[in-house]
């Protein structure tokens, strides 16, 4: 697959990452644009992989009001890429990033040496 469509769908995925964590929080699309401070237009952009969307400077706002990280929105976003089918349970992809969330503040808890365990384990 080329570059370029590896890139495109990850933006896809991510919008729609985005857009099921805000369907599932129970957010709009309007509260949760002036909750991050962008446009709705500019949100809804993102939410489909369009080009005009929410600028990258802005998406650590966006996850955190979704109660994610960028980082997460990426793991998520590779996830979809492989299991398009989340997108069709909300719930479970917000369980999904919960999970998510707990696993990366008990990692930021434990002390470096640890850390270098654990990314040696994963081989990162």
């Amino acid at each position: 697959m080329s570059q370029r469509r590896i890139k495109t769908l990850r933006r896809t995925a991510i919008g729609g990452v985005v857009r099921a964590l805000r369907s599932c929080r129970g957010l709009s699309l309007e509260e949760t644009a002036r909750l991050v401070g962008v446009s709705a237009a500019n949100l809804s952009r993102t939410e489909r992989g369009l080009s005009g969307g929410v600028h990258p400077r802005h998406l650590d706002r966006v996850a955190t009001v979704l109660g994610t990280s960028v980082s997460g929105l990426h793991v998520l976003a590779e996830v979809l890429i492989e299991q398009p089918e989340l997108l069709d349970e909300p719930k479970e992809l917000a369980k999904l990033t919960d999970r998510l969330a707990h696993v990366q503040r008990a990692y930021l808890r434990i002390s470096a040496k640890q850390r270098d365990k654990v990314d040696g384990l994963l081989g990162i």
